[in-house]
């Protein structure tokens, strides 16, 4: 990966045919010093692919606490909203197993996510 990013590879050019780019990939595995390389090299960290579905939305499903913070300093969009429902992150953090960990919810919030956004389908909030 190092090699061909050096080369001039774009990190966001090449997506699977839902629209996910590598970075994306990396969170899932999860691989953080993938992550750091992608997004040291440029990679969206707003990039959206099925649904509206994020990088941070992963990360914060499978409650990574390390890698939001990466995407989160790279300009991730902790009030971004997917097309499904319109979920942000928060909303997906908190319906996760890892609804109880208070570190994470600590840190969409002081990225300024908005705990009173509602999802389009139901109307509910993250305190719902």
């Amino acid at each position: 990966m190092r090699l061909l990013l050096e080369a001039g590879a774009d990190p966001n050019g090449a997506k699977t045919e839902r629209g996910a780019i590598p970075l994306m990939r990396a969170v899932t595995e999860p691989d953080e010093a993938m992550v750091r390389m992608l997004l040291s090299h440029g990679a969206d960290a707003n990039a959206a692919y099925f649904h509206g579905w994020t990088s941070l939305f992963d990360a914060a499903n499978y409650g990574l606490l390390y890698i939001m913070h990466l995407l989160l300093e790279a300009g991730a969009d902790p009030n971004a909203v997917n097309s499904r429902n319109g979920e942000t992150s928060l909303h997906i953090l908190l319906r996760s197993r890892h609804s109880g960990r208070l570190d994470i919810v600590r840190l969409l919030l002081k990225a300024g996510a908005d705990p009173n956004v509602a999802e389009t389908q139901t109307g509910e909030t993250p305190l719902m």
